[in-house]
């Protein structure tokens, strides 16, 4: 497994209907979507070069960088590995200034928020009713990982 930088192209030709539901809000569709061509996209990819799934970061401040960790259902056995040796990536080589990752999980995926956590994400609260998801809005937990603690 190795990382590659994607652009929001490849990013939309390697998302299927299953994880752009996982991933978007009530609303949107998948044909609709445009990947922000200013955000980075850092795929893992195998060693047939099939896209196993993606990072996606943006900044929250100068300090904090967003990150969205996405992997196809198929692949998601290979996730922990991939994030593993993303973060391991992040921590020698973001510019000084970013310290932090942090993002948000809909609490309807208790899988996702126990994996980050295993990675070393810690909980910073609660962000209420702040997703659309299967027809109601949701709750989010709120998580940070300081570049020191990775």
């Amino acid at each position: 497994m190795i990382l590659k930088i994607m652009t929001p192209d490849q990013v939309k030709s390697a998302t299927d209907q299953e994880l752009f539901d996982r991933i978007s809000s009530d609303g949107l569709k998948l044909d609709d979507w445009k990947p922000n061509p200013s955000w980075l996209y850092i795929g893992a990819v195998d060693d047939k070069d099939n896209v196993m799934g993606f990072f996606m970061l943006h900044p929250e401040n100068d300090n904090t960088l967003y990150v969205h960790i996405n992997f196809k259902s198929e692949y998601r056995n290979h996730a922990k590995e991939a994030a593993k040796t993303f973060l391991d990536h992040c921590k020698k080589n973001l510019e000084s200034e970013k310290q932090k990752l942090t993002a948000k999980i809909p609490v309807i995926y208790p899988e996702v928020y126990h994996f980050a956590k295993g990675l070393g994400f810690e909980d910073e609260g609660l962000c209420k009713k702040s997703i659309m998801k299967d027809g109601r809005l949701v709750d989010q937990h709120i998580i940070g990982l300081q570049r020191k603690d990775i």
